[in-house]
């Protein structure tokens, strides 16, 4: 008998043959975009099947064709492990774009956990890195083995991890250490985002293409404390779900008749219903230009040199803005050695013929290649493409640009940058993610374009993450005939990427310049005239047009002596190493730069111990946050029973509250270190779930107490802050902060004892005031002694918060000029460990850097279009907002989390408020690599020079009142929308469901909303859209219906989006009816009161019961 298993996944095919029941050979495949194709081939080859079994990713559709079963591939790959080794108890998989962990008990799966859409875990991270550091994947892993000093990077997101590389590769880290430092992350990303705190049982065997990566193997041993005996490579470690495949069904009685290939050969010629745009047909004849004059004799010349991501590039221009020179070379994660090449490249080609007066730098690595050549000036990139784009064509008011890993959008007026934006973690629109899909498409990057101008009908692949959007380019990619397809849409996907997220709603002028290399492809600028329906203008050299802008700037500059350290230069020997600094609890990762007979150039520090850059800040802006925190913090020695305080979340509102309580009650509160790298690493690898970066951060703040052998801590469960304003009917916190305590007590079990009042500051004493009793009765304390705790800790807060608004007011009172004021929660801005000490860098442009809460804030003023924001930070972001946009001095660097779902509505919220006025959103994660916070602070403040025109902040609509002459239209978010219809025809208001949700509408409502909001508010703008467009919409005789809510959950904030939306689409005067399902609700039914509740109430019930019975019947039925 001769039986195959076959296992299809997103990356690779893998085959397996059995004769008489014993393994003859295995294949592995890599498909390349073409699974289908290449498995029709495979079995067209295979003269004798008597069973096939497929298993994997893609295999579905298959099984009726071929007549083949399939086997779920957990248990595939179980089984193929187990016929190996049968003593394994954990498997560790990781593949093309899938990682499991498989725990066994007994010869059988006890539990398995896989990645669900981050790729960052997976091969394919491993291999588009190798790609980027020019390796093949098989030699990548050796080199990682020389590492000494392997590089921190971020694990848990592929796009964190880039920025990381990219920002280690500028500042001359070995490729050794960045290849080790790769295969930690994966580890470190496996074992927080997989493993989630599970128990992985020795031995453990590793399957998965993965496997056979030799620096994965010893990261794992590293990060899971694995001997290396404990932990087994098997010999067929790629092709394992293919054998267990076959075993896995060795017990099956009935098997399918295998049918051949003719029916599958004839599905994969069927034409499949996919959703199409139009043709890409604007720039098939169409060629980038490049404009370059060799110099004929003896000329002046000035050099730009810009550093990125992907490429390095080096210009040289005459006095008249003429490009005399130019190389444009792939960093490779070598930016030393490539900029050294590129200079000795110049100097054979025009040396002789030029005298360099000035050299610039720009680029995510400009600090570190400006000290190495001896620059005269270092520039952000965001001005230095403005720059060239001026000179280019003095009458542009847009610029975009995008490049390898960053996307950048810039609007000008009147030659001065008054607006900028910069794509934050996501990299879907930028020329590393057109590269990794043309790859997996089999496409050369230069063909790219070309090919896709042929499509008839581009796929529309939509505008989401990058891990989406390949998730659906290996949906498609069965299909050969569509590649053309894929790669228009794929241009449009760009294109709808960059609009959406990093232009975001901001001014596109009529005279727009594409720069970057990107703008080479025509797919892309077809895409952008086909979207906008406006003329794109590709310049000359639009490949090199930062290095063209820095160059342009030092010459402006008027240089009198260069400090280009010349063409010798190349000549010279140099070293680099990197260590580890032991100063300070910061741990910083130092690069250090020897040229033979110069000082060490240093690269790396956060406080500039070593860097010569940092003695050009200004030392004489105070650190508002150090001195804060300094006060707020303040301990004293003191007895008594020990107990720890993470520095974290609430604690830096509360914590001078929360000691004081606790001293009066004779504890000792233990207070944790300041935030370092490594708090960071130990919260983000211990986190047993995907939150925002300050959990992660207070885990690891409890693990270091831990380490400290303290066994008690106290993680008081914050439910609400004390109330600002009587406006405000509550004051949450953001659920993830109230569940902290529980969190860390599910996550370190019996190792500590968690003790969590739960409060309700909004309440006055009384919503603390028992729960904190309860607590000092668990350690003999009577009422009273708690009651004088309480009194003692509030008079205590009260004394500290006076002593910092002493200090605010001081400095307020002598700020001269203009000053950025850091918008974020507490924990996100006085933590100066989480944000890489933001305000530092911030002092270092000369400007003044003032937290929030230093400025005297009026919540009044929010009465009127904020009455129901229920957040505590929301009412303080949005005051603040009001405050900065009256106040022409003030500009505000809102810093926010990567996932925060607050967040995700606040942070528009407060830049509707903010008007016209420039803002700067930084978002955090547990990525190290500051240098795109250095550049966005850069290029912010260059906008803003110049401008104090205070702004009218906007007014946003409050509630509407329901009208009997107008038509309701409700979403359609459940069955109970038709009761809820019912019920106000009942109450005499014309109602109407709008139809089921369906993929327009997720496609409309994603380009009214920034992909950060959860996916019902999505949905339901998108549904309102698609309304509004519709032929039988009446504006004058419509609304809609919207419920709001009090809050925690966003749900209550949706109608306020809406709103915006709404009136951004010109429907101001069409209405959004919500109720609030708070105390207001009586007041908010207007004229439908009782008569809709009573009915509404019962329908919403009856709708439930059957849901409930659907449920309960729906699995056990027979017939379905």
């Amino acid at each position: 008998m001769v039986e195959y298993g076959i296992d299809i996944g997103s990356v690779s095919l893998k085959l397996a043959q059995f004769t008489d029941r014993k393994l003859i050979r295995t294949e592995y495949h890599k498909h390349k975009g073409s699974p289908y194709n290449l498995l029709l081939k495979i079995l067209q080859k295979i003269k004798s099947i008597d069973r096939l079994i497929l298993t994997g990713a893609l295999v579905k559709p298959l099984t009726d064709l071929l007549g083949a079963l399939q086997v779920n591939e957990v248990e595939a790959t179980t089984q193929g492990v187990l016929y190996f080794y049968p003593e394994a108890k954990s498997i560790i998989e990781i593949g093309g774009e899938d990682s499991k962990l498989i725990t066994i008990h007994k010869n059988s799966i006890r539990d398995f956990a896989s990645n669900t859409i981050c790729a960052a875990g997976t091969g394919i991270f491993l291999d588009q890195q190798a790609r980027r550091l020019c390796f093949d994947i098989e030699e990548f892993g050796k080199v990682g083995l020389k590492s000494k000093n392997p590089a921190r990077i971020a694990g848990r997101c592929s796009v964190f991890a880039k920025s990381d590389m990219i920002h280690l590769q500028q500042i001359g880290t070995p490729v050794e250490d960045l290849i080790a430092g790769l295969c930690l992350a994966l580890a470190r990303n496996f074992k927080s985002v997989i493993a989630k705190g599970k128990e992985i049982y020795h031995p453990v065997v590793f399957v998965g293409g993965v496997a056979g990566n030799e620096g994965m193997v010893k990261a794992f041993q590293k990060v899971l404390d694995i001997k290396p005996e404990q932990l087994i490579i098997p010999e067929f470690y790629n092709c394992i779900g293919a054998i267990g495949a076959v075993l896995a069904t060795r017990d099956n009685i009935k098997f399918p008749e295998y049918k051949g290939t003719e029916e599958f050969s004839r599905w994969l010629t069927r034409p499949k219903v996919i959703k199409r745009l139009p043709p890409l047909n604007g720039r098939k004849k169409w060629h980038p230009q490049i404009d370059m004059s060799r110099p004929r004799m003896k000329k002046i010349a000035y050099l730009g040199v810009d550093i990125g991501s992907i490429s390095t590039n080096l210009v040289l221009i005459d006095k008249n803005g003429k490009v005399l020179a130019r190389k444009y070379l792939w960093t490779r994660g070598r930016p030393i050695e490539v900029v050294l090449e590129g200079l000795r490249t110049l100097k054979q080609e025009v040396g002789d013929l030029i005298e360099i007066k000035g050299v610039g730098t720009t680029g995510s690595g400009r600090y570190l290649i400006g000290q190495f050549i001896g620059a005269d000036l270092i520039k952000n990139e965001i001005s230095a493409q403005a720059r060239a784009g001026l000179e280019i064509e003095p009458e542009v008011d847009t610029i975009f640009e995008i490049g390898g890993q960053d996307s950048k959008y810039i609007s000008i007026e009147n030659g001065t940058i008054v607006d900028f934006e910069m794509n934050k973690v996501c990299a879907a629109g930028t020329g590393s993610f057109l590269e990794e899909q043309a790859e997996i498409l089999g496409v050369e990057l230069e063909q790219f374009g070309d090919q896709a101008l042929k499509a008839k009908s581009p796929i529309n692949l939509g505008e989401r993450c990058t891990v989406f959007i390949n998730s659906e380019v290996v949906h498609h990619q069965q299909d050969k005939n569509e590649c053309e397809n894929l790669l228009a849409g794929l241009g449009y996907s760009i294109v709808f990427n960059y609009l959406n997220r990093v232009v975001a709603g901001k001014k596109i002028g009529q005279k727009i310049l594409f720069q970057g290399g990107v703008a080479a492809n025509k797919a892309v600028v077809s895409a952008f005239e086909e979207v906008l329906k406006k003329e794109i203008k590709v310049p000359p050299n639009w490949d090199v047009t930062g290095a063209i802008g820095i160059a342009l700037m030092v010459r402006d500059l008027g240089v009198q002596k260069t400090k280009f350290k010349g063409f010798d230069l190349t000549s010279k020997s140099y070293s680099s190493r990197s260590f580890i600094c032991n100063k300070c609890s910061n741990e910083c990762e130092i690069n250090e730069i020897t040229i033979a007979g110069e000082k060490p150039i240093y690269y790396g520090g956060r406080c500039g111990r070593y860097e010569e850059k940092e003695k050009s800040s200004n030392s004489q802006l105070p650190d508002l946050f150090s001195l804060r925190n300094r006060i707020f913090f303040k301990t004293e020695e003191a007895d008594g029973i020990e107990i720890g305080i993470p520095r974290a979340l609430v604690f830096y509102e509360l914590f001078p509250f929360f000691y004081r309580f606790l001293r009066e009650l004779g504890f000792k509160p233990v207070l944790s270190s300041p935030t370092t790298r490594k708090v960071i690493e130990m919260g983000a690898e211990i986190s047993g779930a995907d939150t925002c970066l300050p959990v992660k951060v207070a885990m690891g703040h409890i693990q270091s107490l831990l380490e400290k052998k303290l066994d008690k801590i106290f993680i008081p469960s914050v439910i609400t802050m004390p109330r600002k304003n009587k406006v405000f009917p509550r004051s949450f916190i953001c659920p993830y902060v109230q569940a902290l305590p529980y969190m860390a007590q599910a996550l370190f079990g019996g190792k500590i004892e968690i003790y969590a009042p739960y409060l309700y500051f909004d309440r006055g004493r009384a919503g603390i005031e028992e729960s904190l009793y309860r607590f000092g009765v668990t350690f003999g304390k009577t009422r009273a002694e708690v009651k004088n705790a309480i009194e003692q800790a509030f008079k205590y807060q009260d004394k500290i918060q006076k002593e910092i608004d002493k200090m605010a007011r001081n400095f307020l009172h002598r700020l001269n000029g203009p000053a950025f004021v850091i918008c974020s929660r507490p924990y996100n801005g006085y933590d100066l460990g989480m944000n890489l000490d933001l305000p530092k860098k911030i002092r270092a442009l000369g400007v003044p850097a003032i937290p929030l809460d230093f400025l005297p804030l009026d919540y009044q003023i929010l009465k009127d279009d904020f009455y129901n924001m229920y957040w505590h930070y929301g009412q303080r972001l949005l005051a603040g907002a009001e405050y900065i946009a009256r106040n022409e001095n003030f500009y505000p660097v809102y810093i926010s989390n990567f996932s925060c779902g607050p967040d995700s509505f606040l942070a528009r919220f407060f830049k509707e408020k903010i008007g016209k006025k420039s803002t700067l959103i930084i978002e955090l994660d547990e990525h190290t690599g500051d240098a795109g916070f250095i550049t966005r602070c850069e290029a912010f403040y260059d906008s803003i020079k110049g401008t104090k025109t205070p702004v009218q902040t906007k007014k946003i609509n409050p509630k509407s009142e329901v009208h009997k002459d107008r038509k309701i239209y409700i979403p359609y978010m459940c069955d109970s929308a038709r009761v809820l219809a019912s019920a106000m025809r009942y109450a005499g208001i014309d109602a109407e469901v709008m139809p089921f949700p369906d993929e327009e509408s997720i496609s409309i409502g994603r380009q009214y909303t920034t992909g950060r909001e959860c996916l019902p508010a999505i949905i339901t703008a998108g549904d309102m859209v698609k309304k509004l467009r519709s032929k039988d919409f009446i504006p004058e005789r419509s609304g809609f219906f919207m419920a709001q809510g009090s809050g925690p959950c966003r749900f209550g904030q949706y109608y306020k989006l809406h709103r915006l939306i709404l009136d951004e689409l010109g429907y101001t005067d069409v209405p959004i009816y919500a109720p609030n399902q708070g105390p207001s609700l009586f007041d908010d039914l207007g004229k439908m009161g009782i008569k809709f509740l009573l009915k509404a109430w019962d329908g919403i019930c009856a709708v439930d019961g059957i849901e409930t019975l659907k449920r309960k019947i729906r699995p056990y039925e027979i017939n379905r």
